[in-house]
This record gives C-alpha cells, structure tokens and sequence, in this order.
C-alpha cells in the first residue's frame, strides 16, 4: 500500500544514521589501511580496522538511542496514528544496519587489494537472497515486516559474505 512504502521509506532513511557513523569513519582510515596492505603488513591493518570497528560501535550504540527516541517521537506527535509501528520498525532496521556496518568493516581490504570484483557479486547474492526473503514472507502476509526482513537480510548476508572472504584476502 501508499502507507507501507511511505513507512519502508521513513524507516530506511531514519535508520542509515548507523551506516554513515560507520562508512564515514572507516573512510577516514582508507588512506592508512592502504598503505599498511601495500606494505605487506595486513596484520596490523586488520588491527587497525578492528579498532576503528569497535570506535564506531561504541559511537553507534548511543546514536541507536537517539534514533528509537526520534523515531518513537515522530510516531506519537508529528505523524500521530498515521504510522503506527515506525519506531519499532526502525530499532529492527537500525539494529540490523548496525551489525552490517559491523561485519562488513573489513570490506575496505577487498578494495584496497584490488579484490573489488568480488563485492559486486557479494552484493549480487545478498539481493538476490533478500528479495527472495522478501517475496517468500509477502505471500505469508507478513505486510511490511516482509520488505524490513528482506532488506535487512540483504545487508547481513553481504556482510558475513564480506567477514567471511575477508579472511581469504588477508592471507593471499
């Protein structure tokens, strides 16, 4: 309905919040990661990574809050019961978003290391699977709740594909 794409609408963008904590951070210490990795020292570019991962999460945690609390404000006084369930909806996406950006954190070695072709099919196979969530909880009329599934499905399954052959590149 108008309703449920206006409400998928709110909440994704509601939600990014956490993704640009984490993206605008990492992207910070690209330039570092770099030339680590050119350096031959992955080692201590992954340590890198996973201290800026846990920054960002430490950061994201208190922006979470925020975001339940402006979310669940705009729902009761500015779109009254228009769209009832917006600040439920965005903690199930945010939170989703947020353990993304946290597995995915590695993802800048796949571009640092040229290994960047393997992202687009990573993403590829997490729309894929997301959609298919999607479609799948649709015909079980699960509403909205099937479209906030499925996309935050798509997030995650890229990102543990991400963590997963981040390891891979790490020891070529």
């Amino acid at each position: 309905s108008e309703e449920d794409v206006t409400i998928f609408y709110l909440v994704t963008r509601i939600s990014s919040i956490i993704l640009i904590v984490f993206i605008s951070i990492k992207n910070k210490f690209v330039p570092e990661v770099a030339k680590l990795t050119g350096a031959k020292n992955q080692i201590e570019a992954i340590a890198l990574l996973d201290k800026v991962k846990i920054q960002c999460t430490f950061i994201a945690i208190p922006i979470l809050l925020i975001v339940f609390v402006s979310s669940y404000f705009l729902e009761t006084y500015v779109y009254s019961s228009e769209y009832k369930g917006l600040s439920t909806y965005v903690i199930f996406c945010s939170s989703g978003y947020l353990l993304a950006a946290y597995l995915s954190m590695k993802e800048t070695l796949f571009i640092i290391t040229d290994s960047v072709n393997q992202l687009k099919y990573f993403y590829l196979l997490a729309l894929i699977f997301g959609v298919s969530i999607s479609i799948t909880l649709f015909n079980f009329n699960f509403g909205i709740w099937s479209f906030l599934i499925g996309h935050c499905s798509a997030f995650i399954s890229a990102s543990i594909l991400i963590s997963i052959n981040s390891k891979k590149i790490t020891y070529e």
